[in-house]
């Protein structure tokens, strides 16, 4: 039995005669544990048990008359609790929608439907329904025909179903699958290609669909995904940003007129089990979602599509560390049927498993719009002054660009209104007291936050070292430049784009709205801008700090430097317009800057990966990561050095401790200790007898422990 919690055995309990017909693995059970009783999962059975049977507790209650965890999921989570030793309880139970882990009985979530009556549309349509919410309920019912009655306010419903504007229906308008035909959507022939050799795949296998921005990788999804639609199967599609959501929706709804399961963290328990149960009883034959989508149980799954693969935002980083990644190709070996793996960018693993020959490379190579790709532009600001983080030769291309009537874009991956508060006269910087990292200004909030732990004082006028009041802003985020831009371009409205903008519901879609409506001509944002957007009247991309990768300690720092110029510029000329580019950096002659510029990304990428091979770094070797946190230092230090002197190894490197890149977050120092190995089997042998030793150690409950297998960063 799994039992919710961090725990990293089983527990066996007696399973009575009356539930023997009923309980089978994959249902929920009701067990005694502890003072309490608990929800469980049924995870095998045994004929004997290894504990005296006498003190052996009996199961209170099979909940469920069939599985609520799908045979696939079931395997896909016992293969990711080996690999990334995480407690596979925690693993199966957050699969579920959290009523159903509060032992709510499956029942509650079959999904009941209501539609608009006659009389509802014709009070919609002559204009006599008076209150904006229910106008609002109205209007979405009848752009959506049909609508899970729990995704309606029950006092709107009430009153709705009163005035019989509203009626109640077990099943949803339009539920069976449909193709849009009325459209043609032709490939060009590099698009026919792979679509051929993808929907040619009877079983498992690996495409990787290399595009330069703005080659149709979208086009090819959504007629592979035809595909199986008509062969009676369904479809996985997994983006890395809850900002991408909206505009694949939009164009997976023009496409196909079938059941879309939306999922994503932004959605409330209702919302995300609403989801779960259209995607788990078929009603929903298409499932988009963000890296947790994964575990969403899909019968007759077809096919699994990850776009933008190389985003970061595919890996966990807290609690269960995994890659949707390398998940989603398990999942697809587990169901025999084909994955594609889609960017302008593949991250270096992949390029190294299509050397290998594991997967096939895909290359879409030209824009099948015929837009050409936009005119690269080097800015080296040695030789420029700068205004505001803006060369002249910035601003003056920016003028010509707005006067033209196009949208301009400003890249910059810092939010916030700049980066540092210091005291004019002693050099004293405002810094958080819990993580030693200098707080961040927001003028908007009239504040200092911590962007690591979430600690904000107010804004001081005065250092609290010398008693000065010079406090000078030093640097510039995007609030900063946003404000400095509206000053530069007052004729033009300028829109900030970051995940201080876009905190409440649905404030993304807005913005978007607002850009694909051409009512803001200057677009400021951070990475949330650079992935995958298509914005037709963007002709210019300015992106003004682009040497932070040439400096970081990150071994992957140029790998993502080259990921993100080469998605940032494809933002701009992406439909018949020029597009221009400028990118400012104090290494103009860098030569893997320029090697990128002039040969592409894949070029690019076989030098980094004969460079990653000579240093023995991923993916020619395997690295896993411990990270201990304590208040006290030298508790943390003295930890980390027995761990380091009791598993040495000849054939896995042991190397630190050291102090991660932030020593201290929220209050607790942090230290690493990294192991490395070209041998992924003795590396995970390692780590099997690794985790023991920290969870069996006597200082394990005072002190905070991670393991992260085959980090992407180093924190």
């Amino acid at each position: 039995m799994l039992i919710s919690g961090p725990f990293a055995q089983a527990f066996d309990y007696h399973l009575p005669d009356k539930f023997q017909a009923q309980a089978c693995v994959g249902v929920r059970v009701q067990v005694p544990f502890g003072q309490r009783n608990s929800i469980g999962i049924i995870h095998r059975f045994s004929k004997k048990s290894d504990y005296d049977p006498a003190k052996i507790k009996s199961v209170i209650a099979v909940l469920d008359d069939s599985p609520v965890i799908m045979e696939d999921i079931q395997q896909l989570c016992d293969w990711a609790a080996t690999y990334y030793h995480h407690s596979l309880a925690d693993i199966l139970l957050s699969t579920l929608p959290k009523s159903l882990r509060d032992g709510g009985a499956l029942s509650d979530l079959t999904p009941t439907y209501c539609q608009l009556t006659t009389l509802g549309a014709e009070m919609l349509t002559v204009g006599c329904v008076r209150g904006p919410k229910q106008r609002a309920a109205l209007e979405r019912l009848s752009a959506e025909k049909s609508l899970d009655i729990q995704l309606l306010d029950a006092a709107i419903r009430k009153k709705l179903l009163s005035k019989q504007w509203l009626a109640i229906t077990e099943r949803p308008m339009n539920s069976q699958c449909l193709i849009h035909k009325n459209k043609q959507h032709v490939l060009n022939s590099e698009q026919q290609s792979a679509l051929r050799c993808i929907t040619a795949a009877q079983q498992f296998r690996v495409f990787v669909l290399a595009g330069v921005t703005g080659s149709g990788k979208t086009e090819v999804y959504l007629q592979a995904i035809a595909h199986n639609l008509e062969q009676g199967k369904s479809a996985l599609v997994l983006v890395p940003e809850i900002s991408l959501t909206p505009q694949t929706l939009e164009r997976f709804q023009s496409r196909f007129q079938t059941g879309i399961a939306i999922l994503h963290s932004k959605l409330n328990a209702t919302e995300r089990a609403v989801a779960w149960v259209k995607a788990k009883t078929g009603e929903a034959r298409i499932i988009i979602g963000t890296r947790s989508a994964l575990f969403t149980p899909i019968p007759k799954l077809g096919i699994i599509i990850l776009d933008e693969e190389h985003d970061s935002s595919f890996k966990q980083q807290a609690g269960f560390r995994y890659h949707a990644r390398s998940l989603a190709t398990v999942r697809a070996k587990l169901n025999n049927i084909p994955i594609i793996l889609g960017s302008a960018t593949p991250s270096l693993e992949i390029l190294y498993n299509v050397q290998q020959r594991n997967y096939q490379l895909l290359k879409l190579i030209e824009r099948p719009t015929g837009a050409t790709l936009p005119l690269v532009n080097i800015v080296d600001l040695r030789s420029q002054k700068m205004m505001t983080g803006l060369t002249a030769t910035v601003q003056q291309a920016m003028s010509v660009h707005l006067a033209a009537g196009r949208q301009v874009m400003v890249f910059l991956n810092r939010r916030g209104f700049c980066p540092a508060l210091l005291c004019h006269q002693c050099g004293y910087s405002v810094s958080c007291p819990h993580c030693e990292v200098r707080l961040v200004l927001h003028t908007s909030q009239n504040s200092l936050n911590c962007h690591h732990c979430g600690y904000q004082q107010n804004l001081i006028q005065q250092c609290p070292k010398c008693r000065d009041d010079q406090m000078i802003r030093v640097g510039q985020g995007t609030e900063r430049l946003a404000e400095k831009l509206e000053q530069l371009f007052p004729d033009y409205k300028v829109l900030r784009i970051d995940s201080d903008t876009t905190q409440r519901k649905h404030s993304f879609d807005v913005m978007l709205k607002q850009v694909h409506d051409n009512e803001a001509q200057i677009l400021v944002g951070t990475q949330m801008l650079a992935k995958g957007h298509h914005f037709a009247n963007l002709s210019m991309v300015a992106m003004l700090d682009a040497d932070y990768g040439f400096y970081s300690n990150d071994f992957r720092a140029l790998e993502n430097l080259a990921q993100l110029i080469t998605q940032v510029t494809g933002r701009a000329g992406r439909e018949n317009i020029p597009g221009e580019v400028y990118i400012q950096t104090h290494q103009p002659k860098h030569p893997l800057l320029l090697h990128l510029l002039q040969h592409g990304y894949l070029s690019f990428a076989d030098q980094l990966l004969s460079m990653r091979q000579q240093s023995c770094l991923p993916p020619y070797a395997n690295l896993a990561i411990f990270c201990v946190e304590d208040q006290s230092k030298a508790k943390v230090q003295a930890l980390l050095t027995q761990f380091v002197r009791m598993h040495a190894s000849q054939t896995v490197e042991v190397l630190g401790p050291v102090p991660a890149s932030m020593p201290k977050r929220a209050g607790r120092y942090r230290f690493q200790v990294m192991l490395r190995s070209t041998n992924r089997r003795a590396l995970h042998q390692l780590l099997c007898r690794a985790v023991a030793w920290f969870r069996n150690h006597k200082n394990v409950k005072s002190i905070k422990w991670s393991l992260d297998v085959d980090p992407i960063e180093i924190t």
